[in-house]
Protein backbone atom coordinates (compact mmCIF):
# COMPACT_ATOMS: atom_id res chain seq x y z
CA UNK A 1 0.00 0.00 0.00
CA UNK A 2 1.21 3.36 -1.21
CA UNK A 3 -0.33 6.75 0.53
CA UNK A 4 0.70 9.39 -1.76
CA UNK A 5 1.56 13.06 0.57
CA UNK A 6 3.08 16.49 -0.20
CA UNK A 7 0.35 17.35 -3.29
CA UNK A 8 2.16 19.19 -5.81
CA UNK A 9 -0.23 21.86 -7.87
CA UNK A 10 -0.76 21.13 -11.60
CA UNK A 11 0.70 24.00 -12.42
CA UNK A 12 4.55 23.44 -11.17
CA UNK A 13 4.07 19.97 -12.97
CA UNK A 14 3.23 21.93 -16.41
CA UNK A 15 6.05 24.41 -15.76
CA UNK A 16 8.73 22.10 -14.20
CA UNK A 17 7.44 18.47 -15.63
CA UNK A 18 7.03 14.94 -13.46
CA UNK A 19 10.67 14.16 -13.05
CA UNK A 20 11.50 13.68 -8.90
CA UNK A 21 7.52 13.30 -8.42
CA UNK A 22 5.22 10.36 -7.69
CA UNK A 23 1.79 9.50 -9.33
CA UNK A 24 -0.38 10.19 -10.51
CA UNK A 25 -3.04 9.30 -8.60
CA UNK A 26 -6.56 8.18 -10.75
CA UNK A 27 -7.35 12.29 -10.81
CA UNK A 28 -4.16 12.50 -12.62
CA UNK A 29 -2.19 14.27 -9.52
CA UNK A 30 0.98 14.03 -8.75
CA UNK A 31 2.87 14.29 -5.34
CA UNK A 32 6.50 15.08 -3.38
CA UNK A 33 6.75 11.83 -1.38
CA UNK A 34 4.48 9.01 -0.54
CA UNK A 35 4.49 6.43 2.17
CA UNK A 36 4.63 2.62 1.95
CA UNK A 37 3.72 -0.41 4.28
CA UNK A 38 3.34 -4.11 3.30
CA UNK A 39 4.50 -4.09 0.10
CA UNK A 40 7.97 -2.76 0.45
CA UNK A 41 10.96 -4.26 1.40
CA UNK A 42 10.31 -4.36 5.15
CA UNK A 43 6.98 -5.85 4.48
CA UNK A 44 4.59 -5.22 7.76
CA UNK A 45 7.78 -4.74 9.61
CA UNK A 46 8.80 -1.07 8.46
CA UNK A 47 7.33 1.59 7.02
CA UNK A 48 9.12 3.56 4.22
CA UNK A 49 8.90 7.17 3.26
CA UNK A 50 10.08 7.71 -0.56
CA UNK A 51 10.08 9.95 -3.35
CA UNK A 52 10.35 9.99 -6.93
CA UNK A 53 14.08 10.37 -6.91
CA UNK A 54 13.73 6.79 -6.03
CA UNK A 55 14.95 7.58 -2.60
CA UNK A 56 13.47 5.57 0.73
CA UNK A 57 14.02 5.58 4.74
CA UNK A 58 12.56 2.32 6.11
CA UNK A 59 11.30 2.90 9.45
CA UNK A 60 10.35 -0.06 11.62
CA UNK A 61 6.74 -0.12 12.88
CA UNK A 62 7.85 -0.11 16.30
CA UNK A 63 9.98 3.16 16.15
CA UNK A 64 6.70 4.68 14.85
CA UNK A 65 5.10 6.28 17.86
CA UNK A 66 8.80 8.08 18.42
CA UNK A 67 8.60 9.31 14.98
CA UNK A 68 5.07 10.81 15.35
CA UNK A 69 6.20 12.92 18.79
CA UNK A 70 9.62 14.08 17.13
CA UNK A 71 7.32 15.27 13.81
CA UNK A 72 4.89 16.42 16.20
CA UNK A 73 7.33 18.61 17.74
CA UNK A 74 8.73 20.29 14.81
CA UNK A 75 5.12 20.93 13.86
CA UNK A 76 4.48 22.59 17.24
CA UNK A 77 7.47 24.25 16.64
CA UNK A 78 7.02 25.66 13.34
CA UNK A 79 3.23 26.88 13.78
CA UNK A 80 4.83 28.89 17.11
CA UNK A 81 7.24 30.41 14.78
CA UNK A 82 4.86 31.33 12.42
CA UNK A 83 2.44 32.53 15.23
CA UNK A 84 5.61 34.47 16.64
CA UNK A 85 6.04 35.89 13.16
CA UNK A 86 2.76 37.41 12.76
CA UNK A 87 2.95 38.97 16.50
CA UNK A 88 5.64 40.72 15.62
CA UNK A 89 4.33 42.13 12.51
CA UNK A 90 0.87 43.13 14.32
CA UNK A 91 2.98 44.75 17.19
CA UNK A 92 5.19 46.89 14.51
CA UNK A 93 2.12 48.31 12.91
CA UNK A 94 0.36 51.18 13.06
CA UNK A 95 -2.57 48.62 14.15
CA UNK A 96 -5.96 49.85 16.10
CA UNK A 97 -7.86 47.54 18.88
CA UNK A 98 -10.55 48.10 21.25
CA UNK A 99 -11.18 46.81 24.69
CA UNK A 100 -14.87 45.04 24.53
CA UNK A 101 -15.73 43.49 27.59
CA UNK A 102 -12.44 42.84 28.94
CA UNK A 103 -11.32 41.56 25.74
CA UNK A 104 -9.52 43.15 23.24
CA UNK A 105 -10.80 42.98 19.53
CA UNK A 106 -8.78 44.28 16.56
CA UNK A 107 -9.87 46.21 13.58
CA UNK A 108 -8.63 43.69 11.62
CA UNK A 109 -9.79 46.22 8.19
CA UNK A 110 -8.70 49.13 9.35
CA UNK A 111 -5.46 47.89 11.00
CA UNK A 112 -3.98 46.11 8.51
CA UNK A 113 -5.57 46.92 5.25
CA UNK A 114 -1.95 47.97 3.73
CA UNK A 115 0.25 44.88 5.91
CA UNK A 116 2.22 42.72 3.32
CA UNK A 117 1.95 39.57 5.54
Amino acid sequence: MKIYVGYVDADEVDAFGEDGLVGPNSDGSYFGQYVEYGTNAGGLDEVAIGDGCNRMVPICVENLPDLIAALQEIQNNVEKIAEAKQLKKKMKSDGVAYVEDEEVLWDWEQSFQDADW
